[in-house]
């Protein structure tokens, strides 16, 4: 568990070092097109072939919620 904390925070601190945005909308992108994009974003997630070979069963409201989150809301 340490471990796991040690390695977070490491990450962390090269992402501030690089610079690198925490969300979506820190990229730049547009919420309004961000809401547009999002249904086709999580049908083309349905039907990648990763997807269905995922351990974990994968619902398209569990995609949905994960990208807003990665869009920051």
């Amino acid at each position: 568990n340490e471990g796991v904390l040690s390695l977070i925070e490491g990450i962390k601190i090269l992402k501030e070092k690089m610079d690198v945005p925490n969300t979506l909308s820190e990229m730049g992108i547009k919420e309004d097109e961000f809401r547009q994009a999002i249904d086709e974003i999580v049908e083309k997630a349905m039907n990648d072939a990763c997807t269905s070979s995922n351990p974990r069963d994968v619902k398209e409201e569990d995609l949905k919620v994960i990208l807003n989150k990665a869009y920051g809301n």
